[in-house]
């Protein structure tokens, strides 16, 4: 007879067989399929040469410092909206926003406390972070759409808070931060690659992946880019390495991600391959699904639950709906 504990055992080594995390169909929806290989290193001589750019670059102001250290110790929207108020034109922003004809308020709110409670923590860190960064990044004409880099960008964050609570010992307030800011290498690629840059064709694409595109492109990738640029600007080491490895997952064993950032990366992977195929692409068409060994990550649902779900449709909508 065979015992209730061999019976259990078997049970759930059955239901960890059967369950599918990565069952999303990636024929659906805007993009395309592409397998993904690691790309080239960029050579020691342009890095040398971008790290010279980078340090010209203005760094971020302390506001934006004082508001990431105020949403990971999970300060009350009012402690956000005081420290918003410090910079008039910010605050200005966020009353604009809070505005939004999409939000079809009954009274117009003209105070910030109200504007920062009416958007929510992710707007409110979404907004603030393009407003004290685009200043930096802004490039009036090139290859990347500017607008459509940021709103993938608040898109990634806002899914990546709603996928945090799937993942074990996932941190969701680290996994929007850096849902937000995991392509600004992209933002700084803008400063290489011209407007009339071709965009790679399928063919391209489908054997290696989009970063290989842009190392043959601009020299090196947006990761490699992103890296300097967040250690340029004092970011803390975990967010550093967490836009490091952000790619990882699509051509790499789970080990090969640290372990300190790994639950938040695999977030901000999901979240930009279902920004993508939501239609928030940010310039980039590859959807690559996570290698398998990340699969234990996600025990409890799947990726066409999460897609299908009503938060993910709300907060998608919000970040649509964001006028800037």
């Amino acid at each position: 007879m065979m015992h209730w504990f061999d019976k259990a055992v078997g049970n759930t080594q059955r239901e960890t067989k059967q369950h599918q995390p990565f069952d999303l169909d990636l024929s659906d929806g805007a993009g395309i399929t592409a397998s993904a290989c690691e790309p080239p290193a960029a050579a020691d001589k342009f890095i040398e040469q971008l790290q010279l750019q980078i340090n010209n670059m203005p760094k971020p102001s302390w506001v934006w410092h004082e508001l990431q250290s105020a949403f990971a110790a999970h300060a009350s929207m009012g402690g956000i909206g005081k420290i918003i108020r410090q910079d008039t034109a910010l605050a200005a922003e966020i009353i604009h926003i809070a505005n939004a004809p999409a939000f079809d308020l009954l009274t117009p709110i003209h105070d910030v406390e109200r504007a920062v409670s009416h958007l929510g923590g992710n707007l409110v860190r979404s907004t603030a972070t393009r407003h004290c960064l685009a200043g930096a990044l802004h490039r009036a004409s090139g290859f990347y759409d500017q607008q459509v880099l940021w709103r993938h960008a608040m898109a990634v964050s806002a899914l990546a808070e709603q996928i945090a609570p799937h993942i074990p010992h996932c941190n969701a307030s680290e996994a929007a931060t850096l849902g937000l800011l995991h392509d600004m290498g992209r933002m700084l690629l803008n400063h290489i690659l011209r407007a009339s840059t071709t965009a790679p064709a399928t063919a391209l694409l489908e054997p290696k992946g989009y970063l290989h595109w842009e190392a043959m492109m601009a020299g090196c990738t947006h990761v490699e880019a992103g890296t300097l640029l967040a250690v340029h600007w004092d970011f803390p080491d975990k967010l550093v390495q967490g836009i490091r490895f952000h790619h990882h997952l699509g051509f790499a064993q789970v080990e090969s991600v640290p372990e300190a950032v790994r639950s938040e990366v695999f977030a901000v992977y999901l979240a930009d391959l279902l920004a993508i195929h939501l239609k928030f692409p940010g310039g980039n068409p590859c959807k690559t699904l996570p290698h398998e060994s990340f699969a234990d990550f996600l025990p409890r649902t799947t990726l066409q639950e999460i897609c299908s779900s009503e938060a993910v449709s709300k907060a998608l909508w919000r970040v649509y709906a964001t006028d800037f």
